[in-house]
């Protein structure tokens, strides 16, 4: 985007659901300049030949805060489904600053982004 005062929004205006491949969104979360979206992932999911995830995020990634490598590119204009999570269900997502962990319908929790201080839980 534009960024500076010509880029923020005073009324809530929805974004267009042809961004999430006009599926329900049910939840979302909010990082420092990013942002991710939950859509319902459907029925059979992830064993439906046609399931590509359910993980949408936007927003800055100058550190791989949207699932992508750094500054690749720096800023995700767009909802985009996250490819590498793309055979996972996604139950629930927390975004932090620069980071964020997402939980797996089977419990398993993934973090990407900023590890400068250990919060990704690995190292």
């Amino acid at each position: 985007g534009a960024g500076g005062m010509s880029s923020k929004r005073l009324l809530p205006e929805a974004i267009p659901a042809k961004y999430f491949d006009f599926t329900p969104v049910r939840s979302v979360a909010c990082g420092g300049a990013f942002s991710a979206a939950i859509v319902d992932p459907g029925h059979g999911a992830p064993n439906h030949a046609a399931y590509s995830g359910n993980l949408f995020m936007w927003g800055a990634n100058e550190i791989g805060q949207c699932a992508l490598p750094a500054k690749t590119p720096a800023e995700v204009e767009i909802p985009s489904r996250v490819a590498t999570l793309k055979s996972i269900v996604v139950r629930s997502i927390a975004c932090g600053a620069a980071h964020a962990i997402a939980v797996d319908s089977s419990g398993r929790a993934f973090s990407w982004g900023a590890a400068q201080y250990g919060q990704l839980g690995y190292s």
